[in-house]
């Protein structure tokens, strides 16, 4: 079988550490400036404003089944949840000894799992997130 794909190039100004679909039509980018940014896919365009987790690099994200939610994990040790819709910061979790190198959300939406380089794996139950 063979799929003839149409390539979009998204160019950003910073490079691009981690990357995850934000519904079909989106894709998220973690950068190595602190930068978290959402662009459509159809024509490599940026959506909303950027976000900025710090001045560390981000290098994962992962976006909520339902699209609601955003999380980060930085090399500043900082795991970041963040509203999907606004772009708002809504918690920081802040166990982590190191660089957050993997990052996910459940599918309904009410724990973060995470890892870091300095071999932790972390659990958070962050309850109902809710958007007011």
């Amino acid at each position: 079988m063979t799929m003839d794909a149409k390539r979009i190039e998204i160019v950003s100004q910073s490079d691009v550490h981690a990357v995850a679909f934000a519904e079909e039509s989106q894709v998220v980018g973690g950068h190595a400036n602190g930068d978290i940014r959402r662009w459509k896919i159809e024509d490599g365009q940026q959506h909303g404003p950027t976000m900025q987790a710090g001045s560390s690099a981000v290098d994962s994200v992962a976006v909520s089944k339902d699209g609601q939610w955003l999380v980060s994990g930085d090399r500043g040790s900082n795991a970041i949840v963040w509203n999907a819709v606004t772009h708002e910061k809504v918690h920081e979790l802040t166990k982590h000894g190191n660089w957050v190198s993997g990052i996910d959300i459940s599918s309904d939406s009410t724990k973060i799992a995470s890892g870091d380089y300095g071999n932790a794996r972390h659990q958070q139950n962050v309850g109902n997130l809710v958007i007011a």
